[in-house]
């Protein structure tokens, strides 16, 4: 089997498992969500990350899908998903791939500088904001995951420095 063969295969089987993850849901999730949580399990199982909790967030030139914050405050994980979950492993323009990031830098930055405070405490997103926000002068390094389901013709984004922190 080629290697795009094998790409096409794992796509129809990603799109499968979300769509089973997401009717299999308590109350049924979307199935962005349900292909976050999918994602940062293959992450944790690959050990690339050590955890991850799916949060959505959305607001004007920002985005975020998910985040994870060290025990000791000073590592920040964050990721937003791009699903495409259609099965084909479709190619992802670069532009998409570098506003998703450009969207979730600016997340991290408004987090870092008090984007919580005008949220509902009983919000998922408020603990994510507060928790980033309370962190931010221990925090030592940031990583930022673009995830995606198709293939991304991005390799790599420089590091740039947000509000002192190196991400």
């Amino acid at each position: 089997m080629s290697e795009t063969e094998e790409l096409r295969e794992f796509a129809v089987n990603l799109q499968q498992d979300v769509i089973a993850r997401a009717d299999a849901a308590e109350e049924g999730a979307l199935r962005t969500t349900a292909f976050t949580e999918l994602m940062i399990q293959h992450l944790i199982d690959a050990s690339e990350i050590d955890d991850g909790t799916v949060c959505d967030f959305e607001g004007r030139g920002m985005r975020c899908s998910g985040w994870y914050l060290s025990e000791d405050n000073d590592r920040l994980d964050l990721f937003l998903s791009v699903p495409r979950l259609d099965g084909l492993a479709s190619t992802v323009p670069k532009a998409e791939i570098e506003t998703a990031f450009k969207r979730l830098s600016a997340f991290l930055a408004k987090a870092l500088d008090g984007l919580y405070k005008g949220m509902e405490e009983a919000l998922d997103r408020y603990d994510m904001c507060r928790s980033i926000y309370d962190a931010r002068t221990e925090l030592s390094h940031v990583r930022l995951f673009v995830i995606t389901d198709g293939v991304a013709t991005v390799d790599r984004i420089d590091n740039e420095n947000i509000e002192g922190v190196e991400v």
